[in-house]
């Protein structure tokens, strides 16, 4: 009987670890997309010729929707005739974290 419950607790730790394991690699995942998804703005902003709304500063792409791969809000916004920002909102903490993390020192997400 004793030999059972150990055996039961051994399954039951190797679980807890695979669960936390999948979960990282399922915010991982979204991370890898997301970053993805934003250098597909990027590329898309900056070869646009695309709707710009000059009342809110937004740049509008048809063709890109409105949401990233996982349905996180994006924009683009143009701050002036040179720049643009990329904003992905209601971001789970994990995967900003992780989102930033992969960020290289030269490149910056808010």
């Amino acid at each position: 009987m004793i030999e059972m419950l150990a055996v039961l607790a051994i399954i039951g730790v190797l679980s807890v670890t695979a669960v936390a394991g999948l979960m990282w690699a399922f915010a991982k995942y979204k991370a890898n997309n997301t970053i993805h998804d934003v250098h597909l703005w990027e590329l898309a902003a900056l070869d646009s010729n695309q709707l710009f709304d000059r009342t809110s500063g937004q740049l509008i792409l048809p063709e890109l929707g409105s949401v990233s791969t996982h349905g996180y809000p994006m924009a683009i916004w143009i701050e002036s005739e040179d720049a643009f920002s990329v904003h992905v909102n209601d971001v789970p903490k994990r995967v900003c974290s992780l989102m930033l993390d992969m960020v290289t020192a030269d490149k910056s997400l808010p």
